[in-house]
């Protein structure tokens, strides 16, 4: 892998788990639309980080002449949500039958399952095969409505939005239901980081 190639991955890997920290630690806080944004974030820096890697994989990048829109490229994000929302899927069902919890819980259940796959990406392709199948065939109208979410969310979680019948303050339109389901998506995209 070329060292520029390698030093732009470390800095997307330690710039989204410093996001990710931020916002766990924003969430023990009830800062929900701050740790909110955060988790948005992170998952911003860790599609970037797969769609460099995939495209080293294929060939050596030629960093002057990229295609730096290419690494936004809806398809590849709608790609990269397929699998991150397949690995939550699965953690969740294995953690608490798919309820939604605390961000803590899905931590330990992280943790719990990277002990059981003891680094063995053939077991976490394995392990990931019936929730991506539902996911990429049963689960197209959850992708396509978290990927529209999070961009509405997006527009809102720091800022007051001033309208014609008032304003919405940040808090009231950012649940804790809502930071939960990104800030466990941001931890399934860190786990796909480590394999």
């Amino acid at each position: 892998m070329q060292q520029q190639t390698q030093q732009l991955l470390n800095a997307l890997r330690q710039n989204s788990e410093a996001l990710i920290d931020d916002g766990l630690l924003l969430a023990t806080r009830h800062r929900y639309s701050r740790a909110y944004m955060c988790f948005q974030a992170a998952i911003d820096e860790m599609n970037k980080y797969f769609s460099i890697e995939r495209t080293e994989k294929v060939a050596p990048i030629n960093w002057p002449a990229i295609d730096v829109e290419l690494l936004n490229d809806n398809t590849v994000l709608e790609k990269d949500t397929i699998i991150e929302q397949a690995l939550v899927k699965l953690l969740k069902e294995r953690a608490f039958g798919n309820e939604a919890q605390t961000l803590q819980e899905f931590v330990n259940a992280i943790d719990s399952f990277k002990r059981v796959l003891a680094g063995d990406e053939e077991a976490l392709v394995a392990a990931l095969d019936e929730p991506l199948q539902y996911m990429m065939f049963d689960g197209e109208a959850h992708i396509k409505q978290v990927m529209h979410e999070r961009n509405e969310l997006r527009k809102s979680v720091l800022q007051v939005d001033i309208t014609n019948d008032g304003s919405i303050a940040p808090e009231q339109m950012i649940t804790r239901e809502h930071m939960t389901e990104i800030g466990m998506a941001a931890l399934a995209n860190q786990l796909m980081m480590d394999y």
